[in-house]
């Protein structure tokens, strides 16, 4: 009777070790899990998660960032909610009053921290450096040095003393979301991917066209793209100016010679300046594209209207008037420009 009733009494003694064991770790994952580690903490803190993280490895990560309160319950937590498999890497802003559910939930929809940005059609690298200081990423001179960079790519042109920047034209205008600390290298190799992706299968030349590589293609659709506003006019325009090569005529385009300059009008002056994007001076193409073309530019060069226009004049009234030879552009002049 005293063996059955000490028995008992430690029976009883390990029930109650065994409750208050599962109390206390109940305690400690609710608390882990459903209590931040610091309410009253609004501080952003940089994340990045590794491609190949494990959930214990990402827990560890928020511990170690003070993120989190417990590595441990996030990984218990993770693991039950079933998104361990669908937490995606990168570069994520938490804080220290999100609770562990509303990180994994970040985590699993791939909330990275990013700003979007959009490159209109037919902006040159200098914008396109205006845009990065705008959106807050960092000075413009830092991204015109990466821009002025060399790089690899296989589509791109070799380099030479006679282009501005290697990338001009291969940075695809489109939206893309950024990661806030990103660097400027970053969003360059955003827009070359792109460009690659969904600008580099447009240019298909035939075996008969006129313009013998696509970097050829980009230069003059970039000019194209700045010299008239719809398809029609564009692809009038591209002949026009294939025209003036295949007959060795200068292009005489403005929008080469303000490239040179940096100008937004051009002056009789300017047409005189020593550059070799300056299209009233030479008698071929320019070294490289002048921004980055639209698909209707580039659509526009590989199907140009056939003509034997040589001449072109963009009015005020927002017509393009074409003419075949100079004493017929000079009375569109008299008429549209007097």
């Amino acid at each position: 009777m005293k063996f059955a009733k000490t028995a008992k009494i430690t029976l009883s003694v390990i029930v109650v070790l065994i409750v208050q064991i599962f109390l206390w770790l109940g305690i400690f994952y609710f608390v882990g899990v459903y209590v931040p580690r610091n309410a009253s903490s609004t501080k952003p803190v940089f994340v990045e998660v590794p491609a190949g993280s494990s959930v214990t490895q990402i827990g560890t990560l928020l511990h170690k960032k003070a993120i989190i309160s417990s590595g441990t319950a996030f990984n218990i937590y993770t693991r039950f909610s079933g998104k361990a498999g669908r937490l995606i890497p990168g570069t994520y802003i938490f804080r220290a009053n999100q609770t562990v559910p509303s990180i994994v939930n970040d985590l699993a929809a791939g909330k990275v921290a990013a700003r979007k940005v959009t490159v209109p059609e037919g902006y040159t690298i200098t914008k396109i450096a205006r845009l990065w200081e705008q959106a807050g990423f960092g000075p413009q001179e830092q991204f015109l040095t990466a821009a002025a960079q060399i790089y690899t790519d296989s589509f791109l042109p070799a380099t030479n003393d006679d282009m501005k920047y290697q990338v001009e034209g291969y940075l695809a205008p489109a939206t893309y979301q950024v990661v806030i600390n990103a660097t400027p290298q970053v969003f360059i190799r955003q827009m070359l991917d792109a460009h690659k992706q969904q600008v580099a299968p447009q240019i298909r030349l035939t075996s008969g066209s006129q313009l013998k590589s696509a970097h050829e293609v980009l230069t003059l659709a970039s000019i194209v793209e700045r010299e008239a506003n719809d398809l029609v006019n564009r692809r009038r325009v591209a002949g026009v100016f294939l025209n003036r090569l295949r007959l060795g005529i200068p292009l005489q385009s403005d929008v080469t010679v303000d490239y040179a300059t940096g100008k937004s009008v051009t002056s009789a002056a300017d047409t005189l300046v020593a550059s070799p994007y300056n299209t009233y001076k030479i008698k071929s193409l320019p070294p490289g594209p002048i921004g980055s073309p639209s698909s209707d530019a580039i659509l526009a060069v590989l199907n140009p209207t056939s003509s034997d226009d040589i001449f072109f004049l963009a009015a005020p009234d927002g017509q393009v008037y074409y003419a075949k030879t100079l004493a017929g552009h000079n009375q569109n002049i008299d008429k549209y420009l007097k």
